[in-house]
């Protein structure tokens, strides 16, 4: 049993959560055994340049609202394909909670709107360009040539 001071999430709670790479997105809302480990090498070794292992493991930790490890496992899922949208949308919701402002952000939102349909979203990445450019822009950076 969890004492209700220790941080971070439950690995097992974690686990039961995590969806084995080759059975799709997280949005199945499959439960695997909880001995499964929550490793994105895992399904990662299936495709050296698929970025859903990463994305997913984001998608965990976002919800059990910790968005630092969030932002990392996006950050992972994007390094393998920097146009990978759902990592993209989860970078942004996560960057935004902790309020990243550098030029990677301005970046990703702005490849973001390169290529974003729904509307709601494109008004979301408007939104963040606007409050990271301003950002650099009170910190003295350029935003021209980002």
């Amino acid at each position: 049993m969890r004492r209700q001071h220790d941080i971070g999430p439950d690995p097992q709670a974690l686990a039961q959560l995590a969806v084995r790479p080759d059975d799709g997105p997280i949005a199945d809302h499959r439960v695997v055994d909880h001995r499964t480990p929550l490793d994105p090498r895992v399904g990662a070794h299936h495709s050296a340049d698929d970025p859903r292992p990463y994305y997913n493991i984001g998608v965990i930790y976002q919800q059990t609202l910790h968005d630092k490890e969030a932002l990392e496992y996006f950050l992972m899922s994007l390094a393998r394909d920097s146009r990978y949208l759902p990592s993209l949308r989860g970078a942004t919701a996560s960057g935004k909670r902790l309020d990243v402002t550098d030029e990677a952000a301005l970046k990703r939102v702005r490849t973001a709107l390169l290529i974003e349909t729904d509307p709601r979203w494109r008004s979301i990445f408007e939104t963040e360009t606007l409050r990271i450019e301003g950002s650099l822009q009170r910190a003295g950076k350029s935003t021209s040539g980002i």
